[in-house]
């Protein structure tokens, strides 16, 4: 398996929410250190790391803290890419969501989209695999963007019952309420919105079923072009985090918890252009920014939960891995 990817229009996404701002596609290209030119290549795949940094990183240079939320109301009513147009066949809500569901992929590797029905309610959530807790403004967009899509598919009458984010609240929640006009709730286990069920059944409006197949058949070659996943990477990031909090597991434990030996375990990831220790520091870091997001913890407590035994081995770690002190990180995001 290939290291985690996302598409590159989540980075072109933060390229015109700060165009908002007078912030440059060359000066985001700069600061993020990536190439410019690959924003007009819609199929291009960018490493899971700059995908992070965009989505901390942007919304902080611009200093607008309903980033997510302006940039999903920018795309309120056009699709954005092959998966918003398949969505927008229908014939009704449910197949929309479903595709949707079918396609993430071609978004994000570990996106994790669900929809979940209990008696008379459906809850639609996003959650990032190996993250404690996805990057504020991009739970906020991605769910901003997901509940003006449905009400552009199937008219005013979709409404959320309520609506929930991993992160916690930020200082002003007018903006969320006036969005959204329903119970707003911070600290979930997951980001979404609940609605009625029977609203799956609901018409698309000017969906076009001819138009569908042919649209699916280019979403599914996309899908064919993506890298196989063995899953090896992700299994070795998994079994980092359910090890933690607390206790750091060595290779030899990874190794025996996947029925493999040391050496083995230490070629495939060579293979994959990897190494243990370079995941276990991908999982920390992921971990750290979670919980620094969700604003429960102490520094000191992260540290501990992340198998550090001092907190300044961790400050130093994270120092390294975002260019800022835990506190000073914290403060900047407002968590």
């Amino acid at each position: 398996m290939t290291p985690s990817t996302a598409c590159i229009k989540a980075i072109r996404i933060c390229v015109l929410g700060a165009a908002r701002f007078g912030v440059s596609p060359d000066e985001l290209a700069r600061r993020l250190e990536f190439d410019q030119s690959l924003l007009t290549d819609p199929h291009v795949r960018v490493p899971h790391a700059l995908f992070l940094r965009a989505w901390e990183e942007v919304p902080a240079l611009c200093g607008d803290p309903s980033f997510g939320l302006g940039a999903a109301e920018l795309l309120r009513d056009a699709p954005f890419d092959v998966v918003d147009y398949v969505c927008a066949q229908g014939p009704t809500l449910r197949q929309a969501i479903e595709r949707m569901l079918r396609y993430q992929r071609l978004h994000h590797d570990d996106a994790e989209l669900t929809l979940a029905l209990t008696g008379g309610e459906a809850r639609l959530q996003l959650r990032l695999r190996g993250t404690a807790c996805a990057p504020r403004h991009f739970s906020e967009y991605v769910v901003t963007r997901w509940f003006l899509r449905a009400r552009a598919l199937v008219g005013p009458t979709f409404a959320a019952r309520r609506v929930g984010f991993q992160h916690g609240p930020p200082a002003d929640i007018e903006p969320h309420r006036r969005i959204f006009g329903a119970p707003l709730a911070f600290r979930e286990v997951a980001s979404g919105f609940d609605f009625r069920a029977e609203l799956l059944d609901a018409p698309v409006r000017g969906a076009d079923p001819s138009l569908a197949a042919l649209l699916e058949r280019h979403a599914d070659e996309l899908l064919a072009r993506l890298p196989a996943r063995d899953d090896l990477v992700q299994r070795v990031k998994t079994h980092v985090v359910r090890a933690l909090p607390g206790e750091l597991p060595s290779l030899e434990a990874t190794a025996k918890a996947l029925a493999t030996s040391t050496r083995t375990l230490q070629r495939a990831l060579q293979a994959e252009g990897t190494t243990f220790q370079a995941l276990v520091d991908e999982v920390r870091r992921d971990l750290s920014l979670g919980y620094l997001r969700e604003g429960q913890r102490t520094v000191s407590e992260i540290a501990f939960l992340l198998g550090f035994t001092e907190v300044a081995t961790f400050t130093r770690a994270f120092r390294r891995w975002t260019g800022s002190a835990p506190s000073a990180w914290r403060r900047r995001e407002g968590g």
